[in-house]
């Protein structure tokens, strides 16, 4: 089952609040006669001769707002997903289709095979290799117009996952049939007894009622549980994850009190503490786990920052080829068959033996034998390294890029290798040109943008899409010398460079050949870059983003963690070696998709760089995901290494910071705690201490209120005053902080007070 399809057809309702192509109706149901099943229909547009369109390699058939079938071998015909509800704790059994209106085109199509994953070192094989259909012994295809895809958990609620194809072919006379809708019948086995409700957050609620077409068949069994009481002192919705010996660096840095400045509540957790190394697990990397799965909820979190390296505060290594279980990390381009992945925090709606490692031989992540649940509930990013200096730094650099408003926020740059060259993966094929993914970003986002684009202008075939010439000089001194908030670029890569492709001679019988390449390096480790105007980068490049230590270097950890190097402030890149589509944008899917979501999430939707990424990482494989292990290499390889909650944008922080630090939940009796209560009951006179600070103006001086009612005033640290008036009952203990501009930030507590 490929639980990774999860909420595929209506994404797009939740991401850009268009309708969708398929129509959808839920028939008024007898409650009796149709108890255990779920009824509905789907209607497809009318038929259009234009939607045939004649490629080199066949008639190719593209319904706007679809996806097709991605069996590579198989007729690459349009389909949607549907994803359908089902009471709680149900459990799907069958399923009946009945296929209406169904009629025969006029005419024949030879409809050409779905396109096999095409890896970006370089390798692909043959289109002609995988021109055989496993479907191939049935007179039609595909010969279930509608299929069970897969089905699990999204969160409270259990799901299956349907694939309807309005087209059926006949590879052999090459004769095609249009079907404009089917009614479905959906068979379930009740799992709680009938009428029982599962609570669910509004979040979770409103989620569900887009992602499943048929929410409101059950909606009334998922209520909406009013939030809990949270006070402040519980509340963290940022938390760090880090070992003993780098929390002295965390602090030191301004990270944490810029990170109060614009709303959140951080809290430094090391991987010693007990409510993590007292988890259940087989490992570290379970244990954090299953501390996120048990709190993420209480405790409010959206956002998850791991500081170490991949061996202090571990990826987890997945399998996504079952057949692969070999592990040869540490050698860049070795044979093993691990992804290092820090996705596995992010899911957290199962627990790994029902998910990531469902069917129990350690082996976490394998395509078609585990099922991780791509929705993420957290966003996760990593400053990937374990020296303590270079932890301050980075951390440093990402809340100087944050105060930082300024127009160049609005400039990008985009320098484009090509990875495969006309006819060199098959006959009739056309290039596989990296600058195409910078250029479609450019034109559908970045309209009033100032992109610098460079394209390769070497060698027998050059770049279609405009740009200036692409060598290593050019576009890093252009990097350099200038300003640019983003930093999209494709091209081969390795732990260490990356490297541009140039079909530098030919033997006669113009097909591209391994010996008549020339590999320029594009970037190294030991590139002229500085930090000044650090960028958010995206690297669809091999091993960039290699996080175990090796002999050649770490390209992607440097330019987030280096001092004077450092020219990322945010790097999106892969762990090992990525896959997409060669006829990429015409095709969609893999790792041009990612990165292209992610850049309509950070720019058009204003999403912070981590729930960017896993929202297009989610979108993508409901959307155009292919039925092979190669979806879940990319939906694993690419991490980010940074800061999850950072807007690319800025945001305004010349505000000062300010927490009552006592009294703290408990019993006080003339100013010393003496026991432990759920809220702060104060008997007598008690100290009032606080702490504030403002990166840039500094403090002025702090307020003391009781009941709104101003009682002092203290203008130089330590910030305590002494509430010595005699009172009874409930009051609101408020403070201002100010600084030198007369901005004021406020902290308040609800305690009782008596005498």
């Amino acid at each position: 089952m490929k639980k990774s399809l999860l909420y595929g057809i209506i994404i797009n309702v939740l991401l850009t609040g268009q309708g969708l192509v398929m129509a959808f109706s839920v028939p008024t149901m007898d409650a009796q006669s149709v108890e255990n099943t779920l009824v509905f229909s789907v209607s497809f547009p009318a038929f259009d001769h234009e939607w045939i369109i004649s490629t080199p390699r066949g008639s190719s058939i593209r319904i706007p707002g679809y996806d097709h079938l991605t069996t590579p071998g198989c007729p690459a015909l349009p389909a949607q997903l549907l994803l359908v509800v089902l009471p709680p704790q149900a459990s799907f059994v069958s399923l009946d289709a009945v296929i209406r209106g169904q009629e025969k085109l006029s005419g024949v199509c030879d409809v050409p095979p779905a396109s096999p994953p095409v890896p970006f070192d370089g390798s692909c094989c043959s289109y002609d290799a995988m021109d055989v259909c496993p479907d191939e012994s049935s007179l039609m295809f595909p010969a279930e117009q509608v299929q069970v895809q897969g089905s699990g958990m999204f969160q409270q609620y259990p799901y299956v996952s349907l694939v309807v194809c309005p087209f059926q072919f006949s590879p052999i006379s090459g004769e095609l049939w249009y079907s404009p809708m089917v009614d479905i019948t959906v068979r379930y086995q009740p799992g709680a007894p009938k009428g029982t409700s599962v609570p669910v957050s509004t979040k979770a609620s409103q989620t569900a009622a887009s992602l499943f077409l048929n929410y409101d068949q059950v909606s009334a069994c998922y209520p909406v549980r009013p939030p809990s009481p949270v006070s402040r002192n519980e509340t963290v919705d940022y938390l760090i994850i880090t070992t003993d010996e780098l929390i002295d660096a965390i602090t030191a840095s301004n990270f944490l009190l810029w990170k109060h400045v614009v709303g959140y509540s951080p809290q430094v957790l090391s991987v010693t503490d007990p409510s993590i190394a007292d988890q259940p697990g087989d490992d570290l990397a379970e244990k954090i786990r299953s501390y996120l799965r048990e709190s993420y909820d209480a405790l409010g979190l959206q956002y998850v920052l791991f500081v170490g390296d991949s061996q202090d505060v571990p990826m987890r290594y997945c399998y996504p080829n079952p057949a692969n279980h070999q592990n040869t990390a540490g050698t860049v381009g070795g044979t093993g068959g691990e992804v290092p992945t820090d996705t596995y925090y992010a899911d957290l709606s199962s627990a790994d033996e029902v998910s990531w490692d469902a069917d129990a031989d350690g082996f976490y992540g394998e395509y078609g034998q585990d099922h991780p649940d791509f929705s993420a509930e957290v966003s996760v990013g990593r400053i990937p390294i374990s020296d303590p200096s270079r932890v301050t730094y980075a951390l440093n650099k990402i809340v100087s890029f944050e105060q930082d408003t300024g127009a160049w926020k609005h400039h990008a740059l985009a320098p484009g290798a090509f990875f495969y060259f006309s006819n060199e993966t098959a006959p009739n094929t056309g290039p596989m040109d990296g600058a195409r993914t910078g250029a479609v970003i450019a034109d559908d986002f970045m309209g009033n943008w100032t992109v610098s684009r460079y394209t390769e202008q070497d060698g027998l075939e050059t770049s279609l899409y405009p740009g200036a010439a692409l060598t290593e000089a050019a576009w890093t001194q252009e990097w350099k010398t200038n300003q640019y908030a983003i930093v999209n670029w494709a091209a081969h890569g390795w732990s260490n460079l990356i490297a541009r492709k140039v079909w530098s001679s030919d033997d006669g019988d113009h097909i591209p050949e391994a010996n008549e390449m020339s590999w320029p390096t594009m970037l190294r480790t030991t590139s002229d870059l500085d930090d000044d105007y650090p960028s958010i980068v995206t690297a669809i490049s091999c091993y960039v983003g290699y996080p175990e230590q090796n002999s050649y270097g770490n390209l992607g950890i440097d330019l987030l963690t280096l001092p004077g190097f450092g020219a990322a402030v945010g790097v999106i890149s892969s762990a090992r070696t990525p896959y997409g589509n060669l006829d990429w944008p015409t095709d969609l899917g893999g790792s041009d998709s990612i990165i292209y979501e992610f850049n309509n999430n950070l720019i058009n939707r204003s999403m912070s760089i981590g729930d960017a990424l896993f929202t297009s990482k989610f979108f993508c494989t409901t959307q155009y995901g292919w039925n092979s292990y190669e979806e879940y290499i990319d939906l694993y390889t690419f991490n980010l290494y940074g800061d999850p909650s950072m807007s690319l944008e800025g945001k305004e922080g010349n505000i000062p910071f300010v927490s009552i630090t006592r009294p703290e939940n408990g019993v006080y009796l003339f100013n010393r705690m003496v026991l432990a209560w759920d809220k702060p009951l104060i008997i007598g006179a008690v100290d009032v201490e606080v702490t504030a600070s403002d990166l840039e103006s500094g403090i002025a001086y702090v307020q003391f209120l009781i009941d709104g009612e101003v009682f002092g005033n203290v203008s130089a640290e330590p910030y305590t005053w002494r509430w010595t008036q005699r009172s009874f009952g409930k009051h609101t203990l408020s403070v201002r902080a100010y600084n030198a501009t007369g901005s004021f930030a406020v902290d308040e507590l609800l305690v009782k007070k008596f005498f």
